[in-house]
């Protein structure tokens, strides 16, 4: 049988008859979907491979009180868990970090990242001393901005937000929890005093199991 390095010449060469050079492409057909699905085995994880461990979940390791009138949802992000309680832009996050496998291994790590520092650059402030289930606790602020496009406006034409954040940092064995509470400066949201309330109330309910 002619190889598949000889398909130019075979193709070229009128004296081949016409079956040969179907079976040829056939087999040429054949290698490249192997190759394709070898990438894709690759890519994907063979089984018998070691797979990554999802992370645990956040109610698995802390017990909290969703306040009333508020939506939640639980999600994956970066590959640390994340569980979202919002009501209207206002959101108060519960994220799960630490180990080995995490983004931030220790809190300092995460100090010291830019989801603790503000747009320039520097370390999130401290607004003092607060009770976390029982237990005393750091309670920081910082702001941001965010960049993107708004849907009332030009297609070209952007919209910055600004948001003031406040986080406090829960340890939990190996890993540890940092609860934030994040509100819009711009465009500053209808005055709401009661989303400050249950942010307060829910870190003070917040315990480890």
């Amino acid at each position: 049988m002619k190889s598949w390095d000889t398909l130019p010449d075979l193709i070229v060469n009128r004296r081949q008859t016409y079956p040969t050079c179907v079976l040829l492409f056939v087999i040429a057909s054949k290698k490249i979907a192997w190759m394709l699905i070898s990438s894709f085995l690759i890519v994907s994880g063979l089984p018998g491979e070691a797979s990554v461990k999802p992370p645990p979940a956040i109610r698995d390791k802390a017990v909290f009180t969703v306040p009333a009138g508020w939506s939640e949802y639980e999600e994956i992000i970066l590959g640390e868990p994340v569980l979202t309680l919002s009501r209207g832009p206002y959101t108060i996050k519960i994220h799960l970090f630490g180990g080995p496998d995490s983004r931030h291994e220790t809190p300092a790590d995460f100090l010291s990242s830019w989801e603790a520092r503000d747009d320039q650059g520097r370390p999130a402030g401290q607004l003092g001393s607060v009770r976390v289930g029982g237990n005393t606790a750091l309670l920081y602020s910082r702001t941001f901005s965010l960049s993107g496009k708004d849907r009332d406006l030009d297609d070209k034409a952007s919209l910055e937000r600004a948001y003031r954040e406040e986080f406090v940092i829960v340890p939990a064995g190996n890993s540890f929890f940092v609860l934030t509470f994040t509100v819009p400066m711009k465009p500053p949201p209808p005055p709401d005093s009661s989303v400050e309330t249950a942010w307060k109330a829910f870190f003070k309910g917040f315990r480890l199991k």
